[in-house]
């Protein structure tokens, strides 16, 4: 098991930090709703630290989503780092984010860890 302190999470998933707490603004709540997900999902396991918030970046040619994406060429990239060492792991990220609901434009709309072809979002950990 790959376990250490740092790492990054690449998405298709816009997980803007908009700070947006009002609905009626509909994109930018979303975003935010998307952000505080991700970071909901994070904590059940241990509380992340935010290294910098997310990013919108040319894709990482090592960054590797499901089929139907391939010609994707930016996505969204957050650096973390656990509260402590082997606070995350790969194996956890996968199993804790697959199918965790999301606001999105993706059938399905959800963080998919496993499918070949509707995968949205990689764990990268520093080793």
């Amino acid at each position: 098991m790959i376990t250490t302190s740092k790492f990054k999470i690449y998405t298709l998933v816009d997980i803007t930090n908009t700070k947006e707490r009002n609905p009626k603004n509909n994109l930018d709540y979303k975003r935010h709703q998307n952000y505080q997900t991700l970071l909901n999902t994070l904590g059940l396991r241990s509380n992340p630290v935010i290294i910098e918030d997310p990013v919108y970046i040319d894709k990482p040619k090592e960054v590797k989503f499901g089929s139907n994406y391939k010609d994707i060429k930016k996505c969204f990239c957050f650096d973390l780092e656990g509260e402590y060492a082997n606070a995350f792991s790969l194996e956890f990220c996968v199993h804790d984010f697959n199918l965790v609901p999301v606001f999105s434009d993706m059938d399905p709309s959800v963080f998919d860890t496993k499918s070949r072809t509707k995968k949205n979002i990689v764990f990268v950990f520093d080793k």
